[in-house]
């Protein structure tokens, strides 16, 4: 794992209000990770760590404190910046699949090379190429309505690694899943870490994530532990 950090968090605080009410979420979190993490931020629901995520995968921005990314500062005044930042850098991973229910498999893997502007032949072979990687690969014209929930998942895990980003963040991926598929998905998002260097950064409470970590963080009272 390189020495140099991929991201970095120094002093990171996130609140809400409800009304006249003020929840401290995250409270002055400081933060490593490296490329080629598999890094799991475990806590009870309501622990911040899905707050934490949103913040990570720039989807969020802090009350305070300062996120770098490669040695360069996250300019939150600056909302196109962040969201070339996202799409340039990171990929995304979430419980309920958020699939598109009229594109195929294939068409919803292509999505983020045609933001990306890739060509049309880098698309196609590209796209294949990942969906075979997951166990897909016939099932390219499959619409997500033909597929099981495990088979969904792993058309969201496709789609979020498809355009090579330096970093994939998993928001309880395993949750909409039965232990079975659970077991299944963490075995390939594994995998893909190993043997294609895919970095992994998770929020969930689900042991199978959990027990799969190389690097766990517990959140609690919005305070991050190693």
């Amino acid at each position: 794992m390189s020495l140099k950090p991929l991201l970095q968090l120094e002093n990171i605080s996130k609140s809400y209000k409800l009304g006249s009410t003020k929840t401290q979420v995250l409270d002055k979190v400081n933060a490593s990770f490296y490329p080629g993490c598999f890094s799991v931020i475990a806590g009870s629901s309501g622990s911040g760590k899905s707050t934490l995520l949103n913040l990570l995968g720039c989807l969020d921005k802090p009350d305070k404190g300062e996120y770098w990314l490669e040695n360069k500062k996250i300019n939150y005044a600056n909302k196109k910046e962040m969201s070339n930042t996202r799409m340039r850098n990171f990929g995304f991973i979430f419980q309920s699949f958020n699939l598109i229910p009229v594109l195929t498999a294939k068409e919803n893997v292509e999505l983020p090379m045609y933001l990306q502007q890739f060509s049309k032949e880098g698309i196609r072979n590209r796209s294949e190429e990942i969906l075979k990687i997951v166990g897909l690969g016939d099932k390219l014209k499959n619409k997500p309505s033909e597929l099981s929930g495990g088979e969904q998942q792993r058309v969201a895990i496709a789609r979020a690694i498809v355009s090579k980003p330096k970093l994939v963040f998993a928001d309880e991926p395993t949750a909409n899943l039965d232990r079975k598929n659970a077991e299944k998905i963490v075995a390939l998002m594994k995998n893909l870490n190993k043997e294609h260097d895919v970095s992994f950064i998770f929020a969930s409470h689900d042991d199978t994530v959990i027990n799969a970590a190389n690097e766990l963080y517990g959140i609690e009272n919005g305070c991050l532990k190693s």
